[in-house]
C-alpha cells in the first residue's frame, strides 16, 4: 500500500513539475512586442519597412499588430490571396478542361481538315508525364478512325490572352521556369531543362551539354560560371515569350556538378504542344500534310480560326483544391497566374491578368476588406510592383477561415519544419508540425503568412513582411523566425 501511495505521489509531483515548466515557458503578447522592438533596433533594420499582424480567429480580434496598414511588397505570399479567392469563386472541385476537336470531315480514314488542341487554361497539362499524355491522345485519335490528316495540328490557346507574362515582370525572370507565364494551352509546366557541368573553382566556365525536351530552332549563348562553395542555383536565362532568338544564359551554378539541371521557360507553349502531338502521331503512322500551327500564328497570317469544330475528347485536370495545394506548398507561379486569369474569365468574361486583378479586388471589397493601398499586378507575387498591407492579407486569411473552402485552403499550406517551402522553417520548435505557412522571397523582401495553433488552443492567422533590410535574406529569415517562434507559445 505504501509503495502504491509513493508511486501516486511521484506521479503527481511529476505532473506538477511538467505543468509549472510548461507554464514558465508560455509567452505573452508583450513578448511579441519586445522581440519586434529588439529586432527593429538592429542596424540592419534602420532602412527597413516592417509589418506584422496576428489575428485570434477563436476570439475574433486582432491580437497584435505593427504597421498593419503599411503597403509593402509581399512576394509569394500573394498566392494566398489568389488561391483562396480561386477556391471561393471557382470551387474546390473545379476542373480545367482541354478538348481535342476537328473541323471538316473524316472520310475513309482521312480527316479532311485540321485537328485542334483546344486549351482550357490548364497549367498542369502533361505535368506528370508529357509522353504518357501524348500516347493517350494518339490512341483516342485513332479510335475516331483517323489514319491520315489533310490539315494541321492546331494549338488553340484563345481562352486566355496571348500576352503570357504580366507587364512588369523583371527581364531576368521571364526566361526562367518560374517566369513562365500563364497560357490558354500550357504543357509540361511550360518549362524545359538545360544540363550543365560546372568547374571546380569559383569563376570557372561551365559546359553546356544539352536540353530536353527538344525544341526546334532554339539557340543558346552560355555565359554561366561556377559559383562559390555552398552556393545554390543562381543561373538566369534571358529570353522573351514567343521568341526563338539566342537565349543568353548567365549567373552561376554550384561547383563540381555533372548534369546539373537549370529550368527555362518554353518560348511558345501552344506551338510546342501542337508539335509534340504531331510528332507522336507521325511515329504511330498517321501522316499529316501541314506543319503544326497555333491560333496566334493564324491570326498573324490573317487566317481566321475555324470555330465550327467537333469535340471528341475532354481531358480534365485534377480538382482545383489539388492544384492549390501544389501552388502553395511548392510556390508554383504559373499555377497562380492561371488561376488569376480563370477568375477574370469567370467573373469578367475575359481570361486576362487585368480582368483577374479587377475581379479579385471586387471580390475582396464584397467581403468588406478595405483595398486602399492594395496594388495587385499579378497572381503569384513575382512582380516587385505588387503591394498590400499586412492587415489586408490577414483579413484574407480570416475570410477563408469563415468559408466552406477553409479545410482545403488550410491543407494547401506547407507545414513548418516538414514540407514544401516551409520545411526549413522553425524546425525543432513548438511550431514544427503545427504552423501552416507560406513563404515569400524577392530581392530585399522576406515574408511569411499562415496559421498556427497556440498552447491555449487558439488558432491564429498571421502575416509578417520585411522590405529593404540590409544584409542577406537568410539572416532576415532568422529574425522573423524569432518572432514567429513565439506564436505557438502564446
Amino acid at each position: 500500500m505504501r509503495k502504491k501511495i509513493g508511486q501516486t505521489l511521484c506521479l503527481l509531483i511529476f505532473q506538477l513539475l511538467f505543468f509549472l515548466s510548461a507554464y514558465s515557458q508560455s509567452k505573452t503578447v508583450n513578448d511579441l512586442g519586445a522581440e519586434v522592438k529588439r529586432m527593429m533596433g538592429e542596424k540592419e533594420m534602420k532602412t527597413a519597412t516592417f509589418g506584422f499582424c496576428v489575428y485570434d480567429l477563436k476570439a475574433d480580434k486582432m491580437l497584435f499588430s505593427y504597421n498593419p496598414n503599411q503597403s509593402m511588397i509581399v512576394a509569394s505570399i500573394l498566392k494566398l490571396a489568389t488561391t483562396s479567392v480561386a477556391l471561393q469563386v471557382l470551387g474546390a472541385s473545379f476542373h480545367f478542361e482541354t478538348h481535342l476537336e476537328y473541323d471538316g470531315k473524316i472520310e475513309n480514314g482521312i480527316l479532311k481538315g485540321n485537328l485542334y488542341i483546344k486549351g482550357g487554361g490548364d497549367p498542369t497539362l502533361g505535368k506528370d508525364s508529357m509522353d504518357k499524355l501524348m500516347k493517350e491522345w494518339v490512341e483516342i485519335i485513332k479510335k475516331q478512325g483517323i489514319k491520315q490528316i489533310d490539315g494541321a495540328i492546331v494549338g488553340d490557346a484563345s481562352i486566355f490572352e496571348e500576352h503570357l507574362a504580366p507587364d512588369n515582370w523583371a527581364w531576368s525572370d521571364i526566361g526562367n521556369y518560374f517566369g513562365a507565364g500563364a497560357c490558354g494551352l500550357s504543357i509540361n509546366d511550360n518549362f524545359f531543362e538545360l544540363y550543365f557541368n560546372s568547374g571546380k573553382n569559383e569563376g570557372d566556365a561551365t559546359q553546356f551539354l544539352k536540353y530536353e525536351p527538344k525544341i526546334d530552332e532554339l539557340e543558346f549563348v552560355n555565359e554561366v560560371k561556377t559559383g562559390a562553395q555552398g552556393s545554390l542555383d543562381e543561373a538566369y536565362i534571358f529570353a522573351a515569350p514567343y521568341s526563338y532568338a539566342p537565349r543568353y544564359m548567365k549567373g552561376t551554378i554550384p561547383p563540381n556538378r555533372a548534369n546539373y539541371i537549370v529550368k527555362a521557360a518554353i518560348p511558345d507553349p501552344p506551338l510546342f504542344c501542337a508539335k509534340m502531338l504531331t510528332k507522336y502521331l507521325k511515329i504511330s503512322g498517321i501522316m499529316i500534310s501541314k506543319e503544326p500551327i497555333t491560333d496566334r500564328l493564324l491570326r498573324l497570317k490573317k487566317s481566321p480560326l475555324n470555330k465550327n469544330r467537333k469535340s471528341f475528347h475532354k481531358h480534365l485536370s485534377a480538382p482545383l483544391k489539388e492544384i492549390v495545394l501544389l501552388t502553395n506548398t511548392k510556390s508554383v507561379n504559373i499555377y497562380a497566374e492561371s488561376m488569376l486569369k480563370m477568375i477574370g474569365l469567370h467573373r469578367k468574361n475575359k481570361g486576362t491578368t487585368e480582368a483577374g486583378r479587377e475581379a479579385m479586388i471586387e471580390f475582396l471589397e464584397e467581403k468588406k476588406i478595405n483595398t486602399n493601398g492594395l496594388f495587385m499586378e499579378d497572381g503569384s507575387g513575382l512582380s516587385h510592383y505588387n503591394a498590400l498591407t499586412p492587415e489586408q492579407l490577414t483579413q484574407v486569411l480570416k475570410i477563408a477561415h469563415q468559408s466552406l473552402i477553409f479545410k482545403d485552403f488550410y491543407n494547401s499550406f506547407a507545414i513548418a519544419g516538414k514540407t514544401g517551402t516551409a520545411r526549413y522553417l522553425l524546425g525543432g520548435t513548438a511550431a514544427e508540425g503545427n504552423m501552416r505557412a507560406k513563404s515569400g522571397s524577392l530581392t530585399r523582401v522576406r515574408s511569411y503568412a499562415g496559421y498556427v495553433n497556440t498552447k491555449s488552443n487558439h488558432l491564429l492567422a498571421f502575416v509578417i513582411i520585411a522590405n529593404n533590410f540590409v544584409g542577406e535574406s537568410k539572416d532576415m529569415k532568422k529574425r522573423l523566425e524569432k518572432i514567429l517562434g513565439i506564436l505557438p507559445e502564446l
